[in-house]
């Protein structure tokens, strides 16, 4: 739940320009002039802007809301990533991590964070393939008594 009120609170800053935040036009010169626009972005910055805003704010309030959470959680590997690989190569004095030193330490913490979510989620659908007869159980919300028998045998005597 953090890290998606985290993400949509950046991707409002991005969006809209309140609490501190650039707003699009404001990132949008950020990603075309960085230390070393060269390396920048030079076409598409406004595009590439409101997108990341809107992905941001999207994915952090379905995070939130536990909706399609592992599309949330790879829209925001997707930007976190993305975000620490325009950090590097843009800050110019090679890895920097800390982030008083305009590093990368919380666009990876995002990252891992979100990846984890993404892992969780593989791990519980594995989980429930591999026991059968818990997918009827999140779908229908009942399980068999043979179920019950092999798996949670205490819990079945107590309702018995």
């Amino acid at each position: 739940m953090a890290v998606g009120v985290i993400l949509a609170a950046h991707g409002i800053q991005k969006l809209f320009g309140i609490w501190g935040g650039p707003g699009i036009d404001g990132f949008a010169s950020y990603l075309q002039n960085g230390n070393d626009p060269s390396l920048g972005f030079e076409r598409f910055t406004k595009v590439i802007s409101i997108a990341t805003g809107v992905v941001e704010l999207g994915g952090g309030a379905m995070l939130v809301l536990g909706l399609l959470t592992p599309i949330a959680a790879a829209g925001a590997v997707g930007v976190m990533l993305s975000a620490t690989l325009f950090k590097l190569t843009t800050v110019g004095s090679g890895f920097v991590f800390f982030a008083q030193d305009n590093g990368v330490e919380f666009e990876l913490l995002l990252l891992f964070a979100a990846v984890a979510i993404i892992l969780i989620f593989i791990l519980h659908v594995y989980a429930a393939i591999w026991t059968r007869g818990t997918i009827r159980a999140m779908t229908r919300g009942t399980v068999t008594g043979g179920w019950a028998w092999r798996h949670h045998r205490k819990w079945l005597r107590e309702l018995a």
